[in-house]
């Protein structure tokens, strides 16, 4: 397996497809990264406002964008924005579609701690249109590929989402009573699903703005949200400063298994490999340089917390030298 998506806060370290960029190459630590859905290009968004793009196969620079004007703010949250073909498009719909992509191959959304969204178009360099879409922080994006909609999220308490062909705001809702500090998409048949978090989870039907249901399992506010390849019903959540983290059935009320961690958590993934088979490969990153596997079968409620099947401890290239 390989692990796609984690980044070193603390020694401005990316380690990747067996390459890595040093600190030298990134001049500055970096807050946010992002690859790509098929991981060729990794996107870096630092404090400044800075954001790299990075052609992760040839493993050379392939553009930068000096945002920190353009932003108001450094960069808090990036998400590549692609096409997806929807099981309801029609043939002109397909066409249309064909063209966009086309003349828009590419695009990269980067929210900001001043409210603002700025969409970067890695090919010619250039931004494409800037979203004055909230009054706080933009703490997540999602990318809905099937309906062509950016949706994003913020310490302003609402919800809103883009139509991404001509970038007007479709609608917009209050997600919490307080921040809402995380993202994700998913689809159950015809339904959108998205699921937002503050503190608490919300489950909600996209399309008609419809909360669904509501989950609590974490004391603090919840930074990542990811539905699990393979298993349309399942899904991850970790929290900010917390050592666990839950996995979800969204038809279930309570969380339907718990991956417990030494230290607290900075970032999770999962190896989309893995769910070929019915264990899912879950890796979590901790803020103390360990990186932790867990392997479970999604199969149930599972009762007591689950360790990692394997632990690997990093050690930077200066503490090696």
């Amino acid at each position: 397996w390989i692990v796609r998506d984690f980044l070193f806060l603390e020694r401005s370290f990316v380690s990747c497809h067996f390459f890595s960029f040093n600190s030298r190459a990134l001049k500055g630590m970096a807050s946010v990264v992002r690859f790509d859905s098929r991981g060729d290009l990794l996107a870096i968004g630092s404090p400044d406002g800075r954001i790299k793009v990075w052609d992760a196969r040839k493993r050379v620079k392939k553009c930068a964008f000096d945002s920190e004007t353009v932003l108001e703010g450094s960069c808090s949250c990036l998400t590549w924005i692609q096409a997806q073909e929807s099981e309801r498009d029609t043939p002109k719909s397909k066409r249309k579609r064909r063209f966009l992509d086309e003349s828009r191959k590419n695009l990269l959304a980067a929210g900001s701690s001043g409210g603002r969204v700025t969409i970067w178009n890695v090919g010619t360099g250039e931004s494409e249109k800037i979203l004055d879409a909230h009054r706080a922080c933009v703490n997540d994006l999602a990318w809905d590929g099937r309906h062509h909609h950016l949706i994003t999220c913020s310490d302003d308490h609402f919800i809103v989402k883009w139509n991404a062909e001509t970038w007007e705001e479709i609608t917009r809702w209050k997600g919490d009573t307080g921040p809402v500090t995380a993202l994700c998409i998913g689809f159950d048949g015809t339904t959108s699903l998205l699921l937002s978090a503050g503190r608490k989870i919300k489950i909600w039907d996209s399309e008609k703005k419809e909360l669904i249901k509501k989950l609590t399992g974490h004391t603090n506010f919840v930074r990542h949200l990811q539905f699990v390849p393979g298993f349309k019903d399942y899904f991850i959540s970790m929290a900010e400063n917390e050592r666990v983290i839950n996995a979800w059935n969204s038809l279930s009320k309570t969380s339907v298994a718990t991956f417990s961690c030494t230290e607290e958590v900075a970032r999770v993934d999962i190896d989309e490999h893995s769910t070929e088979s019915d264990l899912v490969c879950l890796v979590a990153l901790t803020k103390a340089n360990s990186i932790h596997v867990f392997t479970h079968s999604l199969n149930g409620s599972g009762k007591a917390p689950l360790s990692p099947a394997c632990t690997i401890q990093i050690t930077d290239a200066i503490s090696m030298s």
